[in-house]
C-alpha cells in the first residue's frame, strides 16, 4: 500500500511540475503583460501552497533564465515589474543558492535599476529594495556581487 501511495504522490508532483512549467513558459520576451502578470501570480501562489514545487522547479535553474531576460529588457514604468520582483522574492526567500545564482546571471542589475528609478512604481521600487536588502544580508558572495552595483547607482554608503 505504501508503494502505491508513494507512486501516486510522485505522479501528482510530476503533474504539478508540468503545470508550473507551462505557466512559466508564459514569462518571456514578447509575452503580453497580462499573461506575464497572471503567470507570475499563479507561480507565487503555487510556491506558497507547496514549497516543494519551488525546490523541484529550481532544480534546473535554467528554468528561470527567461525571468532574468525579461527583467533586463523592461522599462521602469512597466506594470510587470512588481509581479516579477515578487516572484523572484518568493523564489529566493530563504534560499541563498538561488539568490547567488540570480546575482551571478546578472539579475541584480535590473533590480538595482528599478530600485533607483523614480519612473518605477512605488511597489516596484519597494520590492526591488527588499530584494537588494536580502541580497546584501544573505551571504558574503552575494554581498560582494551587490556592492559594485549599489555603488554605481549611489545606493550604498
Amino acid at each position: 500500500m505504501a508503494d502505491f501511495d508513494e507512486q501516486r504522490e510522485k505522479n501528482r508532483l510530476a503533474a504539478q511540475m508540468n503545470d508550473l512549467l507551462r505557466i512559466l513558459s508564459a514569462i518571456h520576451r514578447g509575452s503580453p503583460d497580462d499573461a506575464v502578470i497572471r503567470a507570475a501570480d499563479r507561480l507565487i501562489d503555487a510556491f506558497q501552497e507547496n514549497p516543494q514545487l519551488k525546490d523541484e522547479l529550481l532544480h534546473v535553474r535554467n528554468n528561470l533564465v527567461p525571468i532574468v531576460d525579461l527583467l533586463d529588457e523592461l522599462a521602469p514604468v512597466s506594470a510587470i515589474i512588481p509581479h516579477l520582483l515578487n516572484l523572484i522574492a518568493e523564489i529566493v526567500q530563504e534560499d541563498a543558492d538561488s539568490l547567488e545564482w540570480f546575482v551571478s546571471v546578472g539579475g541584480l542589475a535590473s533590480v538595482v535599476r528599478f530600485a533607483g528609478s523614480p519612473e518605477c512604481s512605488s511597489e516596484g521600487r519597494q520590492q526591488a529594495l527588499q530584494l537588494l536588502s536580502q541580497a546584501v544580508t544573505t551571504s558574503q558572495m552575494t554581498r560582494q556581487g551587490v556592492k559594485p552595483a549599489l555603488l554605481s547607482f549611489g545606493l550604498f554608503f
